[in-house]
């Protein structure tokens, strides 16, 4: 299955931060933020992104409904999520696929993101990006190749990568998708329509 390709980010663009799954240290949240503006982007937090349930951040309604008005509107051109932990899975059954599907855009993620990542994939066709978060390593500070590979990538001059394997037993070349994730939470869908 060809995924449907979100058009490549430009400076000046906006970013929308949404917490689909644990509650968000607000100090971080804006180290990321700052971050972010720093690397040439704008920056809109969701509505509720600082809500906290336990150790979520929200209720799942509204952790829901976040992420589908970002994906939905046209001057946010990428979704990036604050942070993971544990609750992403809770949105899978509130999201609309169809409509998320007709508005493909860049999502990053990763951790418990990965149901996420998984879901639009397989539901939604869409190419999502198992990349840093803003809470986390955006706040800590993204150099070197991490730095020239994530935001490259995104902002669509990086066509392809090259990656060397030390310990090759077959010579020749490959080529295919790639796929997958935080394994522990790819076995919690075992079972599931997930």
């Amino acid at each position: 299955m060809i995924g449907i390709k979100p058009e490549a980010l430009h400076l000046g663009d906006c970013i929308g931060v949404v917490a689909t799954a644990g509650s968000v240290d607000l100090e971080r949240l804006q180290i990321g933020v700052r971050a972010l503006r720093g690397a040439g982007f704008n920056v809109e937090l969701a509505e509720g992104l600082t809500e906290k349930k336990g150790y979520l951040a929200g209720g799942e309604g509204p952790r829901a409904r976040a992420l589908e008005r970002f994906f939905v509107r046209p001057d946010i051109r990428a979704v990036f999520c604050a942070r993971g932990g544990f609750g992403s899975v809770q949105l899978l059954p509130l999201l609309d696929a169809d409509l998320i599907r007709r508005h493909p855009k860049v999502f990053v993620g990763y951790s418990d993101v990965t149901i996420l990542l998984n879901w639009l994939r397989q539901k939604c066709g869409l190419v999502t990006f198992h990349g840093p978060m803003v809470a986390m390593e955006v706040a800590a500070g993204m150099t070197g190749r991490t730095r020239e590979f994530f935001w490259e990538t995104l902002l669509g001059e990086k066509a392809c990568w090259e990656i060397k394997v030390p310990h090759v037993f077959r010579g020749g070349a490959a080529e295919g998708e790639i796929a997958g994730g935080c394994l522990s939470l790819i076995v919690t869908t075992l079972g599931t329509p997930y």
